[in-house]
């Protein structure tokens, strides 16, 4: 599945386009809708299969929509948590 069909934001996959990423991995087709819809997630791929990303780009999107949202007078809560580099 391509990265436009995840529902992330235009700059988010002209960026990962740019580095070369035309497809997302099964790990990233799983996790970037659940994470683009608020929900929490636990996920558990192999190394180098994209995990990092399937949380970083929803996660950059949804932060950047709050902090839209409440404009310059408003601060935006951060809604993220730290990922492991891989599991056991």
């Amino acid at each position: 599945m391509k990265f436009e069909d995840l529902g992330l934001a235009e700059p988010l996959v002209r960026g990962v386009r740019a580095h070369g990423y035309r497809t997302a991995t099964p790990i990233q087709v799983k996790a970037i809708p659940s994470v683009l819809q608020g929900r929490d997630l636990m996920g558990c791929a192999q190394t180098g299969t994209g995990k990092t990303a399937a949380f970083a780009l929803p996660a950059l999107q949804r932060l950047t929509e709050r902090s839209t949202e409440r404009g310059a007078a408003g601060t935006a809560e951060s809604g993220a948590a730290g990922t492991a580099p891989s599991c056991r």
